[in-house]
């Protein structure tokens, strides 16, 4: 396939070496004259593991150049990759403006053909972003979108040191774009690797990578904190890690990973804070995990405003413990979103298909009464009561036979805690994170 590539810093130059190893033919376009005399001699001006072999190999076998002719390179090819910068500026955002004046420079390009062409985006953007490009290349190319070209935000996942080796095997192909046509050739172009083809939405594609990021930089931030504890107590902190790392079941997995509601529990919010207590006792701060807990009070507060918002008076609540299926409710998050309504003025009934308050024992009875001693009058023994009651219900419990009663009640708006699909499409429906 005859491929440009716009930008050939980190990410545009070795995509122009592994895509020339695949045998496609690739333009690379550079503003840059140094950079593009370096790769017209078979020069990766990148230092990066087996990049300079491939760069060499691709001249010699006549499947890259590198101009800085733009018109030319979208003329000669069917697809452009674009790699261009997008540093961050003082205030946080992307700086976009290096892209869109590429784009500006493809929609020139694209003026001057008649052959449908696909712009891949490797750059990372931030959602909206799509938009703004479609407008820049219909504008100064006076083509339209879908007929003439196809826009797909396809981000990278390559690391510094192992890039040639990540793009060879990226965890996965992400392909944010609707339009049938340029997901047959992308799928086309990375039928090289085994990574799963995942097709998403354009502003999905947009954040994944800034999530990502933002994932790996609380990983790398927590595990030095461990770190500094360990070493207070003369641990051996990487034997701790590797440990964690075991566990592929909770620790390292899609576990917990779920958007929602807060956690709670007998658990996690004390082992939180002893382990907050004992790097305190060695004096030494964990800003990281320290402000976990204060996230989590957030996320209550959050779902207290949400129902707030629904400017309703009669709020019930369906699921008390603090994970479904249990009757425990120690840590229950949403027990305190249930005392500052109270405090509020709300009138509230709760209803747990769990629950029987009459058999709770130890602990478990002893917390729930300390923490809401007027629960014997606000608990609902029937479901059926529960809902002629709500003006509002809050959804913290799944049970596919009380689903049903719900969806009888259209009127009934609903507070969605736990991401339950079956009543995304009902109206008055308001997720949490949803």
């Amino acid at each position: 396939m005859n491929i440009s590539i716009f930008g050939l810093g980190y990410v545009g130059c070795v995509s122009l070496g592994c895509f020339a190893k695949l045998k496609h033919n690739v333009i690379g376009v550079e503003i840059n004259k140094k950079k593009v005399e370096l790769i017209n001699k078979g020069q990766s001006h990148i230092i990066e593991p087996g990049l300079n072999e491939l760069v060499s190999n691709g001249v010699k076998n006549k499947n890259i150049k590198a101009t800085r002719d733009y018109k030319w390179a979208i003329k000669n090819s069917d697809v452009s990759f674009v790699c261009i910068g997008t540093p961050g500026k003082k205030d946080g955002n992307l700086n976009l403006k290096p892209l869109f004046n590429s784009l500006i420079q493809i929609a020139e390009g694209l003026k001057l053909k008649n052959i449908y062409h696909t712009i891949v985006i490797r750059s990372t953007v931030h959602p909206g972003s799509y938009d703004k490009i479609i407008n820049i290349l219909e504008k100064y190319s006076d083509k339209k979108k879908e007929k003439d070209f196809c826009v797909v935000i396809n981000p990278e996942f390559l690391r510094e040191g192992s890039a040639v080796q990540d793009f060879f095997n990226p965890p996965m192909n992400v392909i944010g774009t609707d339009c049938g046509k340029s997901i047959t050739i992308l799928k086309k172009i990375y039928s090289f690797n085994k990574a799963p083809v995942i097709i998403v939405s354009e502003n999905i594609a947009e954040l994944i990578k800034l999530v990502s990021n933002a994932f790996h930089s609380i990983k790398i931030s927590f595990a030095n904190e461990i770190g500094n504890v360990c070493k207070k107590l003369n641990i051996d902190s990487f034997e701790i890690m590797r440990l964690l790392a075991l566990d592929k079941k909770l620790n390292i997995s899609s576990a917990y990973l779920k958007p929602g509601f807060a956690f709670g529990g007998s658990c996690l919010p004390k082992d939180l804070k002893a382990l907050n207590k004992i790097a305190k006792s060695n004096l030494l701060e964990l800003p990281l995990i320290s402000n976990v807990i204060s996230s989590n009070e957030f996320q209550k507060q959050l779902t207290f405003d949400l129902i707030k918002s629904l400017k309703e008076k009669n709020i019930g609540i369906w699921g008390l413990s603090f994970k479904i299926g249990t009757d425990d409710l120690r840590g229950s998050p949403i027990i305190d979103v249930v005392k500052m309504l109270i405090k509020n003025g709300y009138n509230v009934k709760l209803f747990d298909e769990n629950i029987d308050l009459k058999k709770l024992i130890g602990v478990n009875k002893t917390y729930i009464y300390k923490k809401l001693p007027v629960i014997d009058k606000l608990f609902e023994k029937n479901f059926d009561a529960l809902l002629k009651f709500s003006k509002v219900l809050v959804v913290n419990s799944n049970n596919v036979k009380l689903l049903n009663k719900i969806n009888k009640h259209n009127n009934l708006k609903i507070v969605d805690l736990v991401n339950i699909d079956e009543l995304r499409s009902k109206n008055n429906y308001y997720g949490l994170c949803s």
